[in-house]
């Protein structure tokens, strides 16, 4: 009997974790090893199955399109000691579940590709305080590496953009593609 409300609870949270990393506007402490939310459910069981080509991608590269890498940091973050995953200073080490099971996250993204609800000095981060001066949108979110969807530089949608639902035929709004939006808070 005890066994089995332990199976219950754990079946609930999990129930109830998946759909908070679902939500618009959520945030969350945890990500697999996909860098997504822990408890994200996937079409075909992984996000590195490819539904159109019936074929599998590596995880190197599908984490390399969203410019991460294996500890979900973006691709270019080093390393005192080469991982994140042992302490110099300690000498002590944790594991990559541990490590990722610390991360947190945030569904939902405003038109600069940040957390929605990011406050900024002087209500945008298209002033540049160093120089003085505008810097536009394309540029700002350039320099992060993504394009005005909010996704990697270079990424080729079919229809021409990710707005479009060949499917059904309808366009969504900017607005709430990005709010389906998931980030690495860092």
């Amino acid at each position: 009997m005890k066994k089995s409300l332990i199976a219950l609870g754990l079946a609930l949270f999990a129930s109830i974790a998946s759909a908070q990393s679902q939500r618009t506007g959520t945030t969350g402490v945890g990500l697999n090893i996909y860098c997504d939310p822990a408890g994200q459910m996937y079409t075909g069981g992984s996000p590195l199955f490819n539904e159109a080509t019936g074929e599998f991608v590596e995880l190197e590269d599908y984490l390399a399109r969203k410019q991460l890498n294996i500890y979900c940091d973006p691709s270019d973050q080093m390393y005192a000691g080469g991982s994140p995953l042992f302490n110099e200073a300690t000498g002590e080490s944790i594991s990559l579940e541990d490590y990722l099971a610390s991360k947190r996250w945030a569904r939902g993204v405003n038109q600069y590709c940040d957390p929605i609800g990011t406050m900024y000095i002087g209500g945008t981060p298209l002033f540049d305080e160093r120089t003085g001066k505008r810097i536009s949108k394309v540029d700002y979110l350039a320099a992060k590496g993504l394009n005005v969807y909010c996704d990697a530089l270079g990424t080729v949608y079919t229809g021409g953009n990710p707005l479009f639902d060949p499917a059904t035929g309808r366009t969504k709004s900017l607005t709430s593609y990005l709010a389906r939006k998931f980030v690495i808070l860092r």
